[in-house]
């Protein structure tokens, strides 16, 4: 668990520390343990540091089309990018 958390709070904090404020998180949907604690870490971090937004610059994607590259995956990230005008995203899990 502490793990899962420090490495989405780490990632967090240092885009926070290099200027950025509106940090998306993208991650496979299913209900393993690790995903659901990564999620809610990236949820307690962007309140912490009063980040705009935060259930809304969430991108879920299905685990079953993320493979690497997945052209589907990757139209989905391109989009969700572009309607929340994320100035970065963290990946956690796929």
């Amino acid at each position: 668990v502490e793990d899962n958390r420090h490495a989405i709070e780490a990632s967090v904090r240092h885009l926070h520390e290099q200027g950025h404020r509106r940090i998306a998180l993208a991650i496979q949907l299913h209900a393993e343990p690790w995903v659901m604690e990564r999620h809610q870490a990236f949820l307690d971090v962007q309140k912490r540091l009063d980040l705009p937004d935060s259930e809304g610059m969430v991108l879920t994607i299905d685990a079953r089309e993320s493979g690497q590259g997945s052209p589907r995956a990757l139209g989905a990230m391109a989009g969700f990018l572009r309607a929340t005008r994320a100035s970065a995203i963290v990946l956690a899990s796929l």
